[in-house]
Parts: C-alpha cells; structure tokens; sequence
C-alpha cells in the first residue's frame, strides 16, 4: 500500500525530479502525510538515488512537523466537524479507529505510545498515535517526545527480510525494482507453485481440481492463479 502511494506521488511531482532541491521537497512532502510518513518518504528517497543520512533527516524533520498541531488541535477539529453532517461521518469514523487502536497506549501509557509509532504495522505510525493520544488526553510534551523517538525508531529498524515471488506474475516488475533497490541483500527468493508448474502448457487435474498451465503460470477454471 505505501509503496504504490509512494509511486504514484513521485510520478506525480516527476517534473522536479531533475535536481536535488526537486528531490528533496519531493520526500519532504511525502513525510508529512498520512499512511506514507517518514518510511514512505525513505522509499522515495531511494527511487530518487538521494544520500541515505540526508533524506533520513529530512523525512523525520517533516514527518514530525504536523504532530504537534494533531495534539494541539485535532479535538477542537473533531467538535467544529460534528457540526455537520458529512464531516461529523468522518469523524466518527477517525474516532472508531482510535477505539480499536488505542489498547497498547492505555495499557502501557507514553512506552505504549513509542511502541505503537515505532514498529511498522499497518494503521500505525505518527498520525494516529499524535491522535490517540489527544483523544485520551495524554500530556501533549511527553506525548510528542514518545511519537519523535517512535519515528525515528521506525526509521531504524526497518531492516528486515522481505520474501518475494519473483516470476512478474504475483508482482509486476517495477514493484520488483523498486523492492530490490530498498533492500538490496536483504531479498529471499520464494515460491508457491504447484507441481503443475513444472508440466508442459496444457490442461491437468492436480489435488482433484482442473488447472491451466500456460507460459508462466497455473490457473484454474476461473482465472485466477491456482495454488
């Protein structure tokens, strides 16, 4: 999901790609926004080919840059929204969300807050602890301060293995090119064929179902890739 944000963003703002300032507003501006924040705006920054400890500051300084208006604001927000209709749909949505997410940071406070940015997991990150966190009205300098060291943990511990089916089938090939920049050695080859794979093209029946072996892949009677 973020890296398809990301793509599409700097595809988006592709005419400023041609020199560094370009670059850097480009990753500036991807770190400040939901969902792609500062580990989004270090995938740019690799699809961009800028320096490693130079983008990594810019994305925490501008990652960090709408946090303190969420704390500050974001219940004034809420109240001004409720007023109407549309909007109040909106923030009883936000408001849901925090009720699912908000059980780490209740249980264990500002360690649950920092956990809660720090470790990559989808639907957390800056934004929704800043909103958790002004939701359940923690102290807005402590709150800040567990989110800054939850970003740049976030940003450090990304250094993971990833699994990837490499056949341009499960995952097209620039989302391939863009995986094996980002983590270089860090990349085990994996696969989910059936024995079929290894058939010449033709029709079989495997496990009690009818398949399609083609040039790269096995289907079943709907299309879709069997397995």
């Amino acid at each position: 999901m973020t890296e398809k944000l990301v793509n599409f963003f700097v595809k988006l703002f592709g005419g400023n790609k041609n020199n560094e300032i370009g670059k850097i507003a480009i990753i500036a501006i991807l770190s400040m926004l939901p969902i792609i924040e500062l580990r989004g705006g270090l995938i740019a920054a690799a699809l961009l080919n800028l320096d490693g400890l130079l983008s990594f500051i810019v994305c925490y300084i501008f990652n960090l840059l709408p946090i303190p208006f969420i704390l500050l604001l974001i219940r004034w927000i809420f109240k001004q929204f409720k007023k109407t209709k549309r909007l109040g749909k909106i923030v009883d949505k936000m408001e849901d969300k925090v009720e699912k997410k908000k059980g780490q940071i209740e249980k264990y406070g500002y360690w649950g807050l920092f956990l809660f940015v720090a470790i990559p997991l989808p639907g957390t990150g800056a934004w929704t602890g800043a909103l958790i966190a002004a939701m359940l009205d923690m102290d807005k300098k402590k709150s800040f301060l567990a989110i800054a060291l939850g970003v740049a943990g976030a940003g450090l511990m990304d250094n993971n293995y990833v699994e990837v089916i490499c056949d341009f089938v499960h995952i097209d090939r620039e989302c391939i090119e863009l995986i094996a920049k980002l983590k270089k050695e860090k990349i085990i080859l994996v696969t989910d064929a059936m024995e079929a794979m290894g058939c010449e093209i033709g029709n079989y029946i495997f496990c009690g179902k009818n398949v399609v072996v083609n040039e790269n892949s096995v289907r079943d009677d709907t299309g879709r890739l069997a397995g």
